[in-house]
């Protein structure tokens, strides 16, 4: 029998069947928070990473920039872009309910920004 190879992320059980390590993580969140089920609310915010920054979030600069994320391009005249970059949530994606769109819910020129969440029927 051939040896197996180690990737990272796998194992192999004493019979040599592979098994994702996530298995071991995906069990403990189980364990911690239960399956999901009808009436769990998923709240997602997505920004990106900066690793040289305290908050780790890549900033949002009014025109987006080499390493900052833009709220408007480079001559937009939407609303949004006579807001400050600080006025507004550092959110890139975020998931929303039924009929309602990310753009109006990441919109704060509408109010303040409330991520509603997405609640399992």
């Amino acid at each position: 029998m051939g040896r197996l190879r180690r990737r990272p992320g796998r194992h192999a059980d004493r019979r040599g069947r592979l098994h994702h390590r996530q298995d071991h993580h995906d069990r403990a969140a189980e364990a911690e928070f239960g399956t999901p089920t009808t009436g769990w609310t998923f709240t997602v915010a997505i920004t990106g990473q900066d690793g040289y920054r305290a908050d780790q979030a890549i900033p949002f600069t009014t025109n987006p920039g080499a390493y900052t994320l833009g709220l408007c391009p480079v001559g937009g005249t939407e609303a949004i872009c006579s807001l400050s970059p600080i006025a507004v949530p550092e959110v890139m994606d975020t998931i929303t309910s039924i009929g309602v769109s990310q753009d109006t819910e990441l919109n704060p020129t509408l109010g303040p920004v409330v991520l509603q969440g997405v609640t399992v029927p």
